[in-house]
């Protein structure tokens, strides 16, 4: 039972006792919320992930997951809120700053989107998702050259960069095209915790 003192039993063995309970739900929770956002059960991983908010001590990636699934669930608000914890623990992530840039992009602020995309970029130029979502941008605004670059700087081939185009093209024409497009093409919001 927490918190019950045995026979003999010292207030420090009493809180590693309870340290030790801590961990283990903590690391349960954590292990369900990956499970339920593996399997696209996004209300019940935001549910398992707001229970380990409830701990004295917060992994900052919780935060981060949060407000990825925030942004999938279309709670802009509560993911901009949590993403600022995140930054706070990690401020040079730039996979965090690629999925708020993201999710600013699912809530159809752009410019927004793009100012958190270069942040990312400054930090990492060859980050993968910032640039292809970057160049999506540019493509929209016309600027092609900008946007092959972009395209090129996260490593794809000239096949790849070539359907990139393209999804950018129906993109702008759709602007829900975006939760179309393939992994090898633009991946969408970050990876999946494995």
């Amino acid at each position: 039972m927490r918190g019950s003192v045995l026979p003999g039993q010292t207030p420090s063995a009493i809180a590693e006792t309870d340290g030790i309970r801590f961990r283990e739900d903590h690391h349960r929770r954590i292990q369900e919320a990956r499970e339920w956002e593996r399997e696209e059960q996004y209300d019940q991983a935001i549910a398992a992930y707001e229970s380990v908010l409830e701990s004295p001590i917060v992994p900052p990636f919780v935060y981060h997951r949060l407000g990825v699934l925030y942004d999938l669930t279309r709670r802009p608000q509560d993911a901009m809120r949590v993403y600022q914890r995140a930054l706070a623990a990690d401020p040079e992530n730039v996979d965090i700053l690629c999925d708020i840039g993201f999710g600013r992009e699912l809530g159809d602020d752009e410019e927004t989107a793009r100012r958190y995309y270069e942040s990312a970029l400054r930090i990492e130029p060859t980050h993968e998702r910032a640039n292809n979502h970057l160049a999506i941008l540019l493509v929209a605004e016309g600027l092609h050259d900008q946007a092959f670059e972009h395209f090129s700087a996260a490593g794809l081939s000239k096949e790849q960069i070539l359907d990139n185009f393209a999804v950018a093209e129906r993109r702008r024409l759709d602007p829900t095209e975006i939760h179309e497009v393939s992994e090898t093409t633009v991946p969408t919001i970050a990876r999946r915790p494995e």
